[in-house]
This record gives structure tokens, C-alpha cells and sequence, in this order.
């Protein structure tokens, strides 16, 4: 039995653990996730039910990822570099921690053409799952301008981390500008007031990303849409680090995404999986439906 425990501080997390469930019993794991909602100052607390064997792996939300190196003995090549461990697993009585931030955003947005020949890219957030989308599209898609936005305008910490390809300028939410690509990564919900405050910014030719997983439809992409975007959900991506994290617990093949998809789709409602099913059929337009055995970036 694989007893995972799955922390976030968004209650909608709880969708976490019937994702892994459904997809252990479709591929016959014997694999047990169950849900914890914590406060930052509790995330250390699940060290000791790792080291006595209670629990073999967990996982964070991205905005305790910062908190979970100081539990661990272990950091994989790209969760050292970046300071973020978002999975845990024990090998050995060590535990180690491992970042699919990074791979899951690459794997949600290497088949978009835009992002091919240099665009601007805006960045919503500072936070931690701000630093490895900056990450990954400096390491493989080098933007030919990057903007950060968000309530301070000082570099936040993280930029000694990212590649010397990119320099990104760091602005206040009330500075924004037009941009080929849009990213919500606050890991939360989207004031598009502040959009509306700014006037013209989305195009009907920009690409608007929401990083934000367990909505069926954001606020944000029901607003760009409107204004004639092409629009990207965040489940995907949450799908595509579940199915690393699962090997990385599991050391098994995560096999195809359709069934991640179907056991995604049981944690919700029927009018909620439709939504869901929608925004993946519109996204497979040009993405494969099909991911096996990817590279690792962690």
C-alpha cells in the first residue's frame, strides 16, 4: 500500500486525492491519497509520519513548495536549484523532495505555436508558481520579453535562479501592458478588475493561461474569451505533474492521459466534467491526446 498524503491550502485541493485514488484503482495500484488542509507553519509536521513509515510520498501546493527542503536529506538536481520541492518520497529512510512545476507547465504548453518565435509573455503573480513558469520559459522557450507583474515592483528573490536568456522587468498589477501571452500563475482566482482598471490590454490575438487547476471555468478565461483569446485551463497541467508524481512515488509508467482525464472528471459533477471536457477537446486542437514516457526536467 502507498499511503500519499496531499497538502493544500485551498480547500478545492480536496480533489487531489480522487484523482490518485481513481487512477490506482484504473491501473490496479494498491495506492491510498487522502487530503490535509494545513497553514504554512504545518507543512513540517508531516515529517514524522514520513520517517515512521505512516506515509510513503506527499505532495504540496505550490505555495508551500518553499517550506518542504527543510524536512528533506534528498533534493532532486532541479528542486535544489530552484529552493521548491513540490512531491516527497522516502527511499532508504531518507526522504527526498522533487519539483514537477517546472515539467508540468513544458508539458501543458510545448505544442502552442505562439510560443514559438520569440512572443512577450506577462507573468501574474511572484510567488513560487510564478518562479518556475519564469523558470522553464527561460530554460526552453526564450521569450523575447518577459514582464512579472505584481503588488511590488523590486525584484522578488528567486531571479538569481533563472537563465542569463532571460531578464525579466518586474511591474505593479497597475502598470499593465499588451502582451502575445498571458500566464495566471498566483495560483489563485484573478482580479480581472485589475485588466478592466488598465484598459486595452487583452487582444483577440493574445493566448491566456490559467494556472489555476480545480475551477472548471475561471473568471479570467471566461473574460478573455470574450475579448477573442485563446484560452489554456491549469487542470492540465495539474494532470500532467500528477502523473509524475505518481511514477516518482510508485517508480511505474503513469500510462495514458485519458485516464488521468476520466478520473479527474469523477471528482466532479456532471455539468462541472463537461466544462472540464470542453476546455481539453479545444486544447487538443493542438496538443496530443497522448503523452507517454516524457523527458524529465527534474
Amino acid at each position: 500500500m502507498f499511503s500519499i498524503r496531499l497538502l493544500g491550502i485551498d480547500r478545492e485541493c480536496a480533489a487531489w486525492p480522487r484523482l490518485f485514488n481513481g487512477v490506482g484503482k484504473a491501473l490496479n495500484v494498491n495506492l491510498h491519497a487522502s487530503y490535509k488542509h494545513v497553514a504554512q507553519d504545518e507543512v513540517l509536521a508531516v515529517e514524522d509520519d514520513l520517517r515512521s513509515g505512516r506515509l510513503q510520498g506527499a505532495a504540496v501546493d505550490p505555495a508551500l513548495a518553499h517550506l518542504v527542503p527543510a524536512m528533506c536529506d534528498q533534493l532532486s538536481p532541479l528542486a535544489r536549484k530552484l529552493n521548491l520541492a513540490d512531491t516527497i518520497t522516502v527511499d532508504k529512510g531518507k526522504i527526498i523532495g522533487h519539483h514537477t512545476l517546472v515539467a508540468g507547465f513544458v508539458s501543458m504548453i510545448m505544442e502552442v505555436a505562439v510560443l514559438r518565435g520569440a512572443p512577450s509573455v506577462a507573468i501574474l503573480g511572484r510567488g513560487n508558481l510564478a518562479l518556475a513558469v519564469a523558470f522553464a520559459l527561460g530554460e526552453y522557450f526564450s521569450p523575447g520579453r518577459l514582464t512579472v507583474y505584481g503588488d511590488e515592483t523590486d525584484p522578488p528573490p528567486w531571479l538569481g535562479v533563472l537563465s542569463h536568456t532571460v531578464s525579466p522587468e518586474f511591474k505593479s498589477y497597475a502598470s499593465f501592458e499588451p502582451a502575445d501571452v498571458f500566464i495566471n500563475a498566483t495560483g489563485n482566482e484573478f482580479d480581472v478588475l485589475l485588466f478592466e482598471a488598465s484598459g486595452t490590454v487583452l487582444r483577440s490575438t493574445d493566448v491566456v493561461y490559467d494556472l489555476v487547476p480545480f475551477a472548471p471555468r475561471t473568471r479570467l478565461l471566461e473574460y478573455a474569451e470574450k475579448k477573442g483569446c485563446s484560452i489554456r485551463h491549469g487542470s492540465s497541467m495539474l494532470i500532467r505533474r500528477s502523473m509524475d508524481a505518481f511514477t516518482i512515488w510508485t517508480h511505474k509508467d503513469p500510462f495514458l492521459v485519458e485516464q488521468w482525464r476520466n478520473a479527474f472528471l469523477k471528482s466532479y459533477g456532471e455539468k462541472e466534467a463537461e466544462e472540464f471536457r470542453k476546455a481539453w477537446l479545444y486544447e487538443d486542437e493542438s496538443n496530443p491526446r497522448r503523452i507517454g514516457r516524457r523527458k524529465s526536467f527534474d
